[in-house]
């Protein structure tokens, strides 16, 4: 069989050949392309080209070494190419090129053998070669164990809580793991045992307590020493016990109700338990309460109240109140006990006589004087016991002092004429308040004070400048009270010497000697001029009710924070001793104010709402030309984000963010962060609140634009004050120890 040589070629179309495939006079044949090329000094060219069909091309042009290459005279189309072979292993057979039979022997070519890693290999022979064969190089290593263990221990590295060990003597590669450097934010959830979430715990514990209308703890809820803290309410049937097991000395356990206000004042109400029960009719009532309330709020001197208020023909009234300087029964409300009673200290002013016994007033006294009683008569109440009666009456009443008290009103002598006069007293007292206007713009409670009444005498004298130079008591001069009825007040100086040796005095102060009435403020006072060269002293008044048998009135004030009108005005003291209907005061409209903002969850729903004023879905009133601060501190804004907008639930409904006067200050759920509105003319005339992260908060809550604020008027109304205890003046019988005398 002959054998095929085959010159260099491509069976990819339009694939030539380039200077570097090919050397010089070497051809080459694209197959797809049925074009032949040849290297040529100048470079490559094509020098035929079957044209598709089988068409015969031209052969453009043949360089050989010799000789003109072409026969038949014809530089284009038939032509003869004339090939010269050496006839050792190419024969040309008609038309064609080919190799011999024989081949080409490896006697023909310039080696016939070839020498591999020293071993010799004749062409046409066969040689096995293995590593073992062939040399090492320097880059390329052969493969040995002890060069991959020790590639393996250069390229594995340690890392964070994985290590590796090598023991070239045991071949081994160890490696340790430890997990204390990593926490689940380093490992990638699976599909079964999945990672906590909020919404997944909210998902799995909440949202199923709210779908259950009775979820049941199925054991003992265990606080592990923390607490548990919220917004509503605890609704629980049953007892709620509170145990301790500390031995210690110290109070426990504790019930504790807090009121952190921000703004604590005097008379502030901190906690309440109320006693709750039904009526025969089947209609729930507060029968009993327990309140707790600031007496003085002020830092250093603070002061509490309890009070007891109870239920007496269907209205809730006050009957004792725990202060802290004393107890007050209110309200008709008696004092009764069973057993032994100490005292000790003053009682009305009056030392309590020390000793052993009992002392009593009964009616077996019969005709016995009360020479031996050294303490005043008291009775045990106040205005309840008769002193004698309309068939068993005294005989005569010996009085050595000036005045005789009937409750406000008095019968007096004057010292330096002898003449009896009269003060008829108190008449009056406020009934009820009539809320003329109820004004608009009020967030929290005004204050509601009430003048003096028409009674009010003059209760003390401060010296302002004591003078000097006085050889006497200058004269005291009050000024007379403006309203009718009224007294004049009077009072008498005292002096000291003023120690500059000239036998002349100062005033060391001044007595009232008739407090007056009818002094709805602090009258001015005047002294007498003392000698030429002396100074002349002065003095500054105060009035009270007290003084002259009235007492102040006061009240306080309830306001719909929706439509920011005065709704009800409560009565504290009715007062007494006003002769004319005094002109009520009413607090301005609150400014500045600040709603304490959180994000209350409705667990009926199950949404979220915002809270301003401690409800959901309000109707709040804005002032323009103030300014409003909404207090976003607290953690329940932790995922979202407040806002304000003219459109209903903001940016959810369509609307736009407000920035009008708008500045925020924080991050949302964070100490101080908080959102501070002005009120203004850009401001539009109704605001809604929503979350800028979830839709549907707001609810229904709309802020509206008031142009102006409106005060509240109070209009109080008199009543007769009715006397008709306080004409009485008598004893509670007890038991007393002494020694009488019979006497006529």
């Amino acid at each position: 069989m002959s054998t095929v040589i085959k010159v260099k070629r491509s069976e990819t179309a339009s694939s030539v050949p380039t200077t570097s495939d090919l050397a010089v006079g070497e051809i080459a044949v694209n197959t797809a392309d049925k074009k032949v090329y040849v290297r040529a000094s100048g470079g490559v060219v094509e020098v035929a080209n079957v044209v598709a069909g089988g068409a015969s091309g031209d052969i453009t042009e043949v360089l050989t070494a010799t000789g003109s290459g072409l026969t038949g005279g014809s530089t284009s189309g038939s032509a003869n190419l004339a090939i010269n072979v050496d006839d050792s292993s190419l024969q040309v057979s008609g038309n064609t090129l080919q190799v011999k039979a024989s081949g080409v022997t490896n006697a023909m070519l310039a080696n016939s053998g070839v020498t591999i890693n020293s071993q010799s290999l004749s062409l046409g022979g066969t040689l096995t070669l293995d590593s073992d064969n062939i040399g090492e190089g320097s880059t390329n290593l052969y493969y040995t164990n002890e060069r991959v263990d020790d590639r393996i221990s250069a390229l594995v590295q340690n890392g964070t809580g994985l290590s590796w060990t090598y023991n070239d003597a045991l071949n081994t590669f160890t490696p340790t793991v430890s997990l204390s450097s990593f926490d689940t934010d380093n490992l990638s959830e699976g599909s079964t045992n999945l990672y906590y979430t909020d919404a997944r715990a909210q998902a799995v514990s909440i949202n199923n307590l709210v779908e259950d209308a009775s979820p049941q703890l199925g054991g003992n809820l265990d606080l592990n020493s923390s607490n548990i803290t919220g917004t509503g309410n605890i609704d629980t049937t049953g007892n709620l016990t509170l145990t301790s097991t500390d031995t210690g000395s110290s109070a426990s356990p504790e019930l504790t109700l807090e009121r952190d206000s921000a703004s604590p004042a005097d008379a502030d109400y901190l906690g309440q338990i109320k006693f709750k029960g039904d009526d025969d009719g089947g209609s729930s009532h507060v029968y009993a309460k327990i309140t707790g309330k600031i007496q003085d709020a002020s830092a250093g001197t603070e002061d509490g109240i309890i009070e007891f208020a109870n239920v007496k023909a269907g209205t809730n009234t006050i009957t004792m109140r725990l202060r802290s300087d004393s107890l007050q029964l209110l309200n008709s409300t008696n004092l009764s006990v069973a057993g032994d009673t100490t005292l000790s200290g003053t009682l009305n002013s009056h030392t309590i006589p020390s000793g052993t016994g009992t002392l009593a007033l009964t009616s077996d006294i019969g005709s016995t004087s009360f020479s031996s009683v050294g303490e005043h008569i008291l009775p045990s109440t106040d205005d309840t016991f008769d002193l004698g009666s309309e068939s068993k009456r005294w005989r005569n009443l010996y009085v050595g002092g000036n005045t005789i008290f009937l409750d406000d009103a008095k019968i007096m002598r004057d010292q330096n004429t002898g003449a009896i006069m009269m003060n008829p007293g108190v008449s009056n007292s406020i009934a009820s308040v009539t809320i003329t206007t109820p004004g608009t713009g009020y967030l929290n409670q005004p204050t509601v004070s009430f003048p003096l009444p028409n009674t009010s005498g003059v209760d003390t004298v401060v010296m302002s400048d004591a003078g000097g130079g006085y050889t006497s008591a200058p004269t005291v001069t009050i000024d007379a009270p403006s309203t009718t009825p009224s007294r004049q007040a009077t009072g008498t100086a005292t002096i000291v010497d003023d120690g500059t040796g000239n036998n002349t005095f100062a005033v060391s102060g001044v007595t009232i000697d008739d407090g007056g009435s009818g002094y709805p403020t602090a009258p001015n006072i005047s002294l007498s001029a003392p000698q030429a060269g002396g100074t002349q002293a002065t003095a500054t008044t105060t009035v009270s009710a007290a003084t002259n048998g009235g007492s102040q009135a006061s009240a306080f004030a309830g306001v719909n924070p929706n439509t920011g009108a005065v709704t009800s005005v409560t009565m504290v003291s009715n007062g007494k001793g006003y002769t004319t209907v005094p002109t009520v005061t009413v607090g301005s409209p609150a400014v500045d104010t600040t709603f304490n903002v959180v994000v209350y969850n409705d667990y009926q729903s199950g949404n979220n709402f915002y809270s301003l004023s401690g409800g959901i879905n309000e109707s709040l009133s804005l002032v323009q030309g103030q300014t409003y601060t909404f207090d976003l501190s607290s953690s329940t804004h932790s995922g979202h984000q407040f806002a304000l907008s003219a459109t209903q639930d903001g940016t959810w409904g369509g609307g736009t963010k407000l920035t009008s006067g708008v500045t925020y200050t924080g991050t949302q759920g964070t100490t101080g962060a908080k959102l501070v509105l002005v009120v203004d003319a850009n401001t539009p005339s109704t605001l809604y609140p929503y979350c800028e992260l979830h839709s549907g908060m707001g609810g229904s809550t709309t802020l509206t634009k008031l142009t102006s604020a409106q005060q509240a008027v109070l209009t109080p109304v008199l009543a007769a004050y009715d006397d008709t205890l306080d004409a009485k003046f008598s004893m509670q019988p007890f038991t007393m120890a002494m020694s009488i005398a019979l006497g006529g």
